[in-house]
This record gives C-alpha cells, sequence and structure tokens, in this order.
C-alpha cells in the first residue's frame, strides 16, 4: 500500500494542477480575481463544481493506474495482504492471502509454460475490467465535453450551410443583360 501511495499521490496531484492552471486561464475567473475575489472564493465557487466533476475521472485514472501497478507488483511477488509460503510436493511456494487477481498471476506465472489456463483466466479478467474502467471513463470525458462538442458541431454546421449557399450561388444562371433574350433558358418563352 506503500508503493501504491508514493506512485499515486504525485500522478493525483499533478493532474489536479494541470486542471486547476487550465481553469485558471478561464476569463470568467480572471473576472472574479479583478473584481476583487480572494482566492479562497474563486476555489469555493468557482473551482469547485469543476474539480467535483474532474474528480471522478481522475479516480478513474487512478483505479487504472493502481490495477497495473499491483498486476505488476504481483509479478515481481509483492502481493496485497502478503504472502505465505505453501508447500506443493516438497517445494515451498508462495502463495497470496487474499487471492486477487494480481496475486494470482504472479504466483502462477511460472507455471504459464505447463499450464497456460491458471495464468490467463485472472490476466485476461484483469485486462478486461481495466479496459471497461478505460471506456468509461472516456464516456465521462466526452460527457463532460458536451459544450466543446455542441460548439464545434455549431460550427460544422454554419460551414455546411454557408457551402451549401455558394454552391447554390453557382449553380445559378448569371444573366448578362436583364432581358429574356440575354438567357438561353428563358428562350423558350
Amino acid at each position: 500500500m506503500i508503493v501504491l501511495a508514493i506512485v499515486g499521490i504525485p500522478s493525483v496531484l499533478s493532474m489536479t494542477t494541470e486542471i486547476m492552471e487550465k481553469l485558471n486561464g478561464e476569463s470568467y475567473i480572471q473576472s472574479s480575481y479583478l473584481m476583487g475575489g480572494s482566492h479562497f472564493h474563486v476555489l469555493k465557487t468557482h473551482l469547485k463544481p469543476y474539480l467535483k466533476s474532474y474528480g471522478l475521472i481522475i479516480a478513474l485514472q487512478h483505479l487504472v493506474n493502481s490495477m497495473g501497478l499491483m498486476m505488476f507488483l504481483g509479478v515481481f511477488g509483492y502481493y496485497i495482504g502478503g504472502f505465505s509460503i505453501e508447500e506443493v510436493r516438497g517445494v515451498g511456494i508462495p502463495n497470496s492471502y487474499t487471492k486477487e487477481w494480481a496475486g494470482l498471476i504472479g504466483q502462477n506465472v511460472n507455471e504459464f509454460v505447463r499450464a497456460p489456463w491458471i495464468v490467463l483466466a485472472p490476466l485476461f479478467s484483469y485486462f478486461f475490467i481495466i479496459i471497461i474502467i478505460n471506456r468509461i471513463k472516456k464516456e465521462i470525458e466526452v460527457a463532460m465535453d458536451v459544450n466543446l462538442l455542441s460548439s464545434n458541431y455549431r460550427m460544422k454546421r454554419v460551414k455546411t450551410r454557408n457551402l451549401k449557399k455558394e454552391n447554390e450561388l453557382k449553380k445559378t444562371p448569371i444573366i448578362k443583360d436583364f432581358t429574356l433574350q440575354g438567357n438561353q433558358k428563358y428562350r423558350e418563352y
């Protein structure tokens, strides 16, 4: 757990400071400072709602990182909750107390050649959970950027509308003189 804390705290702090720096550049926060708002006021009223919503993304990202780290620690013989030595046919084998997937992968990695299903079942399950958590995180990020996406959508819609108008203007015949005789299209009448 100490290793997870040592690795996890700096990553969470760096992500939080990135978000804070990005939000401090926004115009409404700068306006709040210019109107005399204190740092506590800006943090409480403007930054707290964003940090609440970004907190879930940070937590999910940290969960994925921690799961990957736990798997690698399990491969190197460091198990969550400790280990005990059990004798199997006279050979001492380290065994995870908690029987979590990372520990099962780590304790059976040497058995991969003889019985690969012992390692592949928890390994595929572990990767499947990591993929699911990553998909959840991506969907939350997309949902949070709804304003950006809608403004981009609006800009694309305006551009397509302008292109359609330009194409229609190109298709309409240009009448050189203002009589019906000058235009081939209207001579039939």
